[in-house]
């Protein structure tokens, strides 16, 4: 788990590299690209006949620990490691919810498509290609 700051350190780099027509568009269509991934999931859990989601468990490992004495000596000692683990586990869906689910997400696709489209005109015209 601790790796995952550095993992993100360069994305977070990259998104302070972005231009500010860059991310002006960006948060102009962002509502549009969660909307879009909202459909794909939904018709790929159609598709399956389940959605898949992620299960967070704990694990609990038996180890020893290296400690030192108020004099500086070191001495192992029974410890606890505790580690998370996430794992995705099917669960089943109600197929006439995830259609009647799926036509509500697509009936939102026009309007965000404008919305988007206004936020992007909105950008080119605050930010000018030079």
């Amino acid at each position: 788990m601790r790796l995952a700051p550095l993992v993100l350190l360069p994305l977070a780099a990259l998104a302070a590299c972005a231009t500010p027509l860059e991310q002006c568009l960006s948060n102009a269509t962002g509502d549009l690209r969660a909307l879009d991934r909202r459909i794909d999931v939904t018709e790929r859990n159609i598709a399956r006949g389940y959605r898949i989601v992620e299960v967070s468990d704990i694990e609990r490992t038996r180890t020893q620990c290296v400690e030192f004495d108020d004099d500086g000596e070191p001495y192992t000692r029974s410890c606890t490691e505790t580690t998370r683990i996430r794992r995705e586990e099917p669960v089943a869906i109600d197929a006439t919810e995830e259609r009647r689910r799926l036509s509500e997400l697509r009936a939102q696709v026009s309007q965000a498509q404008a919305r988007a489209d206004a936020g992007v005109q909105a950008c080119r015209a605050t930010y000018p290609a030079g």
